[in-house]
C-alpha cells in the first residue's frame, strides 16, 4: 500500500461485497445469497461481473428508503 492512503471503511465505501452489503443494512447475508438465487424484486439491486457480485451505496440507501414508515403525528 502507498504511503498516505487511507483504508476504506464502511463510512467511506461506495462498493460493497454482499457481506459488507448485509453489515451497512443490517441483514443477513443469506437474505441477500437467497433473494438472488430466487429472483426476489424487493432485493437491492446488484452488480455481477464474473463471479464477482457487488452492491452500490446509493442503491442500496434508494432500496432502504422503500421502507421508510411516515412519522405519526402526536394527538
Amino acid at each position: 500500500m502507498k504511503v498516505g492512503m487511507t483504508i476504506p471503511t464502511i463510512e467511506t465505501k461506495q462498493q460493497f461485497s454482499t457481506a459488507e452489503a448485509a453489515c451497512y443494512t443490517g441483514m443477513s447475508e443469506a437474505y441477500y445469497r437467497c433473494g438472488r438465487y430466487s429472483g426476489l424484486t424487493s432485493q437491492p439491486a446488484y452488480y455481477k461481473i464474473g463471479r464477482k457480485i457487488f452492491y452500490l451505496r446509493e442503491d442500496l440507501d434508494l432500496w432502504l428508503s422503500q421502507f421508510k414508515v411516515p412519522q405519526q403525528a402526536a394527538a
